[in-house]
């Protein structure tokens, strides 16, 4: 990390120190406009992350499979994810941190012969779930305000909150027409 400038040696108060530095700090805590991203058209290509890691490193097998799935990446068969976005340099960065480079492939594919799209969006990230999951909170917001029940509103707002953390945020093109998800959000941008 000396090496690579993400971490620096200092003297305070005549002990020596070492502490992220300002490169690092970016690198490690970034956001992604995940709602900006939904809005750009899907460039029709999938980005894949392929892996092959032992038995004997599965926490890291693991930790990856974690880090896929916070990255909105889903689950195409047991060692391959997907993504539509590209997320090709992120992941670069964590699996060379990680020290899996070796045990990954990382491949960007283009929508062909795969059948439709919105199908495969389907199948991967069970689109109908998570429609019938924003139905039922968008109902209880609704509900909740026409009663004027501030509690419940509060108690929904932090139920928003969760959803937002297991929706994969797909761009519009592979969701169903008129987004559940979207009306929610923005019902929850009212209250």
């Amino acid at each position: 990390m000396l090496e690579t400038g993400d971490i620096e040696k200092i003297i305070k108060n005549g002990r020596a120190y070492i502490r992220l530095t300002g490169k690092a700090k970016n690198r490690l805590q970034r956001d992604y406009g995940l709602f900006g991203w939904q809005k750009q058209s899907w460039d029709g290509k999938w980005r894949l992350v392929v892996f092959d890691i032992e038995e004997k490193r599965k926490y890291l097998r693991n930790k990856l499979r974690s880090k896929l799935k916070e990255l909105g990446f889903g689950k195409l068969q047991r060692s391959i994810y997907i993504s539509p976005y590209d997320l090709v340099e992120d992941i670069y960065e964590w699996l060379k941190a990680e020290n899996l480079l070796g045990d990954v492939l990382v491949l960007t594919a283009k929508h062909e012969l795969m059948g439709q799209a919105e199908e495969l969006a389907q199948k991967i990230w069970q689109i109908d779930k998570l429609e019938e999951k924003y139905s039922t909170l968008e109902q209880d917001i609704r509900l909740a305000k026409k009663e004027k029940k501030p509690e419940k509103i509060l108690e929904l707002k932090n139920h928003y909150l969760e959803f937002l953390k297991i929706d994969p945020h797909l761009p519009f093109d592979l969701l169903p027409g008129n987004w559940v998800g979207e009306r929610v959000k923005k019902l929850v941008a009212k209250l």
